[in-house]
């Protein structure tokens, strides 16, 4: 008997083998987490790009839902195709990849899409009873059917002329332009408009209506200077300076007394000249290479009174100046809940021109040319208009400073230092101005 109990104390008390045994039970362990690291991660990467198909393609169906020319069914293949082209491009597989549902609901402008697959497992089922994982989105898009008028206010100094930059401003703009009208299924979804300055903005076709230059003015560039002169050749100026007194910061008609002031004086102050480039009104879709060969014909000449286009950028989206404009060209009111107004106001140095007291100081005229122009920012901000500003190539902290305070929100200043950039910032604004947005 006692022989037989110290067989059992030895027996119980035999640890070899064990850490083995453990290892091996480890390992199995181990292995079926890794496993399922990598097919959780494999669920994630194919989960995302499912969503993003499913967004692509209820954002492409959503393009066409003011389009009556397409019916339901129409926009449902499409929306279709458009998915399982998304998807096949991506490179991952599944079991079973479902059709989509799509669901159109023209009363809210929406396009939802639901959509499943079944994903086979590599290793999870080596620790759960599962050889596959179900995976189910959706992706709800509403089509915002505001329409879009837009003023860009476009500097053309003469410090343009330096370090590429007229180049870069125009293949930077005519890009925005290709965007916002090819986003635009009819005449009227976007309206572009524009106001180059320098030390003046020149109303062009406009004078007559909004100064006291006679209409039958003729103007042509000339060594470098922009000429006008009537019918009986006295000399004319369809350039146009900043509004004083109550209307300093308004965009009241210019009719009567509120007409536009431009300089009669002479000699002309010192930094006046009148830019060659006249503004354009509201233009539409059909108007698009026009609006591109207007920005590609730009000379940049002269100094920078940045307050008087900002004024102009602000009559052109204004209905109070529907009067003086092109029937086709009128804003539409500011009460309109259909019609977003947006300004994007672009710069390459510190505003140094006015003309409001007549001071040669360069301070002073700094000065009152900023100081109008916070006042026109606030009053423009002030009927709803979204603005966006862009420093281009610009380092002085003064008007990096009033650029970002004029834009609607942080988000909406950019700090473009080269002519990449200022690509990129022109993207990142049409991207804002997108009329789409995923909703779900």
């Amino acid at each position: 008997m006692h022989a037989l109990r110290k067989l059992s104390r030895d027996f119980a008390n035999d640890r070899e083998g064990t850490v083995a045994i453990l290892f091996g039970l480890s390992c199995i362990v181990l292995l079926g987490l890794t496993g399922l690291a990598i097919d959780t991660s494999r669920y994630y990467n194919y989960t995302s790009r499912m969503q993003q198909a499913l967004d692509a393609a209820a954002l492409a169906g959503a393009k066409l839902l003011p389009d009556d020319t397409v019916n339901d069914a129409d926009l449902q293949t499409m929306a279709i195709a458009h998915f399982t082209a998304s998807m096949a491009k991506t490179g991952v597989t599944a079991n079973s990849l479902q059709t989509p549902t799509v669901t159109i609901d023209r009363t809210k402008n929406s396009v939802e899409m639901i959509g499943g697959a079944s994903l086979p497992t590599m290793f999870s089922n080596l620790i759960r009873d599962s050889s596959a994982v179900n995976v189910a989105l959706k992706s709800k898009v509403v089509f915002d059917m505001k329409k879009v008028e837009i003023s860009m206010v476009l500097d053309i100094t003469g410090s343009m002329n330096s370090a590429n930059k007229l180049t870069d401003l125009k293949s930077a703009a005519k890009d925005v332009i290709d965007e916002l009208y090819n986003g635009s299924i009819s005449e009227d979804g976007v309206r572009i408009a524009l106001a180059p300055y320098s030390a003046s903005v020149n109303a062009g076709a406009l004078a007559s209506a909004v100064t006291n230059v006679p209409a039958t003015t003729v103007c042509s560039w000339d060594h470098h200077e922009w000429k006008c002169k009537d019918v009986a050749g006295v000399d004319q100026d369809t350039c146009v300076v900043e509004r004083q007194g109550v209307h300093a910061a308004t965009d009241a008609a210019p009719i009567g007394i509120d007409k536009l002031p431009n300089v009669t004086t002479d000699p002309k102050p010192s930094r006046y000249n009148c830019p060659s480039p006249t503004v354009l009104p509201l233009q539409g879709k059909s108007q698009q290479q026009e609006v591109k060969d207007t920005i590609d014909s730009y000379l940049a000449s002269g100094a920078t009174a940045g307050h008087i286009g900002t004024a102009w950028g602000w009559y052109l989206l204004s209905p109070e100046w529907a009067s003086v404009l092109p029937a086709a060209s009128a804003p539409k009111p500011y009460t309109d809940p259909n019609v977003k107004k947006s300004m994007i106001i672009m710069t390459d140095g510190e505003f140094n021109t006015s003309y409001l007291t007549g001071s040669s100081s360069d301070s002073v005229q700094a000065d009152e040319s900023y100081a109008q122009f916070d006042a026109l920012c606030n009053a423009i901000k002030g009927k709803n208009i979204q603005v966006f500003t862009i420093g281009f190539a610009l380092y002085d902290a003064r008007a990096l400073a009033e650029l970002e305070q004029c834009a609607s929100g942080p988000s909406n200043f950019f700090d473009a230092k080269t002519g990449p950039d200022l690509k990129a910032s022109f993207k990142a604004i049409v991207e804002k101005l997108n009329t789409l947005r995923v909703a779900s």
